[in-house]
């Protein structure tokens, strides 16, 4: 059994590492915020660009592509972590994309991947599947347009030297309650049908503005700012994932930690009375020892 200096220094240092698990857990609750507010402002700034290829295709139709879907490469973005400690978060997008690509039937010579986090890209490689890109993960709000801005970029050049036509984003989403999903979204190609004739839904004023743009320059422009949108939607739903679980996984190491230090303290106690119970009996027995000695003289 350990001696009262070993459980006392265990029970310092259990206390160092309470301490440090506490910071971690607050600095990932209040990380989590700022992502969620950016999501509200990413979905009301969407709902303005879905306006304007609203008007945009009141009275037209878009070009159907030409390209053969069947048989062009597919671009793949998996959104991960840098850091760990957020319990299962890469495993689980490793696994949702690996399942979702292999019920898609898509060769794996077809894939051109792009991880975005270094835990997420060590995943996918142990699983048999080629990385082509990686950017690390931002480490906040601020540093997102830049990560998607890259992206979109590494998109485009995949488009320009081989032929990709379809375009997959794989993230982690929190839940409403506790917990998260693996999602899904479409990037490319885009479809309009939601903006057209019936589909559309229904103006919030009474007339349907007008454009003075050049009809192919508004719609390059709103494409280019709907595409950034999903892209900063989804790191940003990864990146509040990542910190929710890294929340969770410090609030059980908390739990954890917590019954550690009672048990220590319970075995510290026991043994301080043990000891000086022992002392207590020794004192006593070395009294009567003399007492004995005294009545024989």
């Amino acid at each position: 059994m350990p001696n009262l200096d070993t459980l006392k220094r265990s029970i310092e240092t259990v206390q160092d590492i309470q301490s440090i698990v506490r910071t971690m857990k607050a600095l990932a609750a209040v990380s989590i915020y700022p992502y969620e507010r950016a999501i509200e402002s990413m979905h009301n700034y969407s709902r303005t660009i879905e306006l304007g290829l609203q008007v945009l295709f009141a009275d037209r139709v878009p070009m159907a592509e030409a390209r053969n879907r069947q048989q062009a490469d597919v671009g793949i973005v998996v959104f991960g972590s840098d850091r760990g400690l957020c319990g299962r978060f890469n495993e689980d997008i490793t696994e949702f994309t690996l399942a979702t690509l292999e019920n898609k039937k898509i060769a794996i010579d077809r894939r051109h991947v792009l991880a975005v986090g270094a835990r997420v890209e060590a995943r996918l490689r142990e699983a048999g599947q080629s990385v082509h890109e990686s950017f690390f993960v931002p480490g906040s709000v601020a540093g997102i347009t830049a990560t998607v801005q890259a992206i979109l970029q590494q998109i485009e050049s995949w488009q320009k030297q081989h032929t990709v036509a379809k375009v997959l984003l794989f993230y982690n989403r929190q839940l409403s309650g506790k917990g998260r999903r693996a999602e899904l979204s479409q990037l490319l190609p885009l479809e309009f049908t939601q903006f057209q004739g019936s589909n559309a839904p229904a103006w919030p004023s009474r007339s349907i503005p007008t454009y003075t743009m050049e009809r192919a320059d508004l719609f390059a422009s709103l494409v280019r700012q709907y595409l950034f949108i999903w892209v900063f939607r989804a790191c940003a739903f990864s990146l509040a994932s990542e910190n929710a679980g890294r929340l969770a996984s410090m609030q059980a190491a908390e739990r954890n930690i917590s019954e550690r230090l009672l048990e220590l303290s319970r075995n510290f106690s026991q043994q301080r009375q043990e000891t000086i119970t022992s002392e207590l009996l020794e004192v006593v027995s070395g009294f009567m020892v003399l007492v004995d000695v005294d009545q024989m003289h």
